[in-house]
């Protein structure tokens, strides 16, 4: 969810098969904006350039106001609600990053593991690490991303989970080469990744983008630090 990550700020769209919430709505880690994605009034009205102390915390009921101001999701798809209703149900962890008291990034984790069957398949209970989101693009490359990652590694960790993993897109070499740089490894397992998402006039875009998941052995013990 090292060096400084590219930290994509893509959104949580809604799923293609499934207009509503799911247990994997979302890009992957290294999806780009989607269309409308900073279209949101006040989407860059963020105190300064340099963020203080990056916090990283399990997204609250009352963070959801902001996180639409700060962060907007694409269009009229309500990405934040969305994975708060999946946090509630247990179906996944959204954890959010706040510097100053102002939110700069977010990513889940989908305890089912990915969508694709393909890859639960080879996979099985194995956990996703989705839709991180570092916005707005000039507060990437400052350790926001890394910080999402760990917490949501030692949250799989914790869980008794040996294993987390990712998907990237193809085009995406410099997430792809981060994540190897952080124990990432190939697996040769590829699916393509299909999300939906709905534009300010409510209309329905789909999208389908060829994709591979990576996975990262986790350590044993009482504490990954």
């Amino acid at each position: 969810m090292t060096t400084t990550p590219p930290d994509p700020a893509g959104p949580d769209p809604v799923p293609a098969a499934d207009p509503g919430p799911a247990p994997n709505a979302g890009a992957r880690p290294g999806a780009g904006p989607a269309p409308g994605a900073d279209a949101h009034p006040g989407a860059r009205a963020r105190p300064g350039s340099a963020p203080g102390p990056v916090r990283v915390r399990p997204c609250r009921e009352a963070d959801l106001e902001p996180l639409e101001r700060y962060l907007p999701s694409p269009g009229r798809t309500r990405r934040h609600a969305a994975r708060f209703e999946r946090q509630e149900r247990g179906l996944a962890a959204f954890l959010t990053a706040w510097a100053d008291d102002v939110p700069v990034g977010t990513a889940q984790i989908l305890w089912q593991g990915c969508a694709a069957p393909e890859v639960r398949a080879r996979f099985p209970g194995c956990p996703e690490l989705n839709g991180l989101s570092v916005w707005p693009p000039e507060l990437r490359s400052r350790g926001i991303g890394s910080a999402l990652i760990a917490a949501a590694e030692e949250r799989v960790r914790a869980a008794g989970h040996p294993l987390i993993g990712l998907g990237v897109d193809d085009g995406n070499h410099r997430a792809a080469a981060l994540y190897a740089r952080i124990g990432y490894r190939e697996t040769g397992c590829r699916y393509v990744d299909r999300y939906a998402y709905l534009d300010d006039e409510s209309v329905r875009h789909e999208v389908a983008d060829p994709a591979r998941f990576l996975v990262k052995e986790l350590p044993k013990g009482p504490s990954a630090a």
